[in-house]
């Protein structure tokens, strides 16, 4: 189908029949969104029928919890009885992501003085 012959209802049927969650029918529209001031700006199309989905409310709730007190201290009891052990009590202290604390290179940590960095970047790369 050529771009200039979609509608709403075919967007909107993308969306209703995509099977996944709030979080991802939300990128689906900014990506529409961007296709679509993409060709507002080619003179490819006159409307931007993306703004017209609906993606519906977010309904999801998140089932995550910290850890308590107890569950911490039996973690630092096994520290060295269970394998990674270790990497999650470092997790639960830093805040970081576990994608976060695989890009820390060795260069970054001072055990020492006991910290590491962690580089933030921006798009731009610094």
């Amino acid at each position: 189908m050529r771009f200039v012959d979609i509608k709403v209802t075919h967007l909107q049927e993308v969306v209703d029949n995509c099977g996944m969650a709030y979080p991802t029918r939300k990128l689906i529209k900014t990506f529409l969104n961007v296709l679509y001031r993409f060709a507002i700006k080619n003179d490819i199309v006159q409307k931007r029928y993306s703004e017209f989905i609906n993606i519906g409310r977010n309904e999801g709730k998140s089932k995550r919890k910290p850890f308590t007190e107890n569950e911490i201290q039996t973690l630092w009891e096994n520290v060295d009885k269970l394998e990674f052990v270790d990497t999650i009590l470092i997790l639960i202290y830093t805040g970081l992501r576990i994608s976060e604390l695989l890009s820390i290179t060795t260069d970054n940590v001072f055990i020492d003085k006991r910290y590491m960095v962690r580089r933030n970047e921006d798009r731009s790369g610094t």
